[in-house]
């Protein structure tokens, strides 16, 4: 065998499938794509690889359906009962109340979406200038106690040192104007 031979690794198209199936489902979990964006794609590849032909429709399925398992909250597997599905609603096998347990689950699915990711907060940027402005603004125009209000006490809380320091320096100054 050459070097060139050894080098050269082929990905083998099913394990390629099984974990562009697992990344999908996880970007499903957390509300990338909706659940007929996921499948649909990854059936799509499946065809386009031949996969099809190679274990069939039903393994396919299996594949997929193993994937998304740990990220479905509609079913739960009790080992104890020979494997067989409990909802995780109601927690009967088989469910008390589909329909019910049904809108729990796309109303959780719909929170789950909704919910914004974290934005961190940069210090890297300076306060802006109207930030800064608006503020010296309600103290000029309401005095020192326009500090404690509510929206004042919001931008205060996105200043940085430099620019609380400049608040802290412009106020004296107006203190100073207000006091002649």
């Amino acid at each position: 065998m050459t070097a060139a031979a050894t080098a050269v690794k082929c990905v083998d198209s099913l394990d390629a499938f099984i974990e562009r199936a697992s990344a999908r489902a996880y970007l499903w979990s957390i509300g990338e794509y909706e659940l007929h964006e996921a499948v649909d794609q990854l059936e799509a590849d499946a065809e386009r690889d031949g996969l099809n032909d190679l274990i069939g429709v039903d393994g396919i399925q299996r594949i997929l359906s193993e994937a998304f398992a740990p990220y479905r909250c509609d079913v739960l597997e009790d080992s104890t009962n020979d494997g067989e599905r409990f909802c995780n609603i109601c927690f009967v096998a088989p469910c008390f109340t589909p329909g019910f347990c049904n809108l729990c689950r796309e109303d959780e699915a719909r929170r789950r979406r909704q919910v914004p990711p974290p934005t961190p907060k940069s210090k890297e940027r300076p306060t802006p200038r109207t930030t800064i402005e608006a503020i010296i603004w309600c103290v000029r125009e309401r005095g020192p106690q326009a500090l404690h209000e509510t929206a004042n006490i919001d931008r205060l809380s996105r200043c940085d040192e430099a620019a609380i320091a400049e608040i802290d320096r412009r106020m004296r100054t107006l203190g100073g104007e207000n006091a002649s």
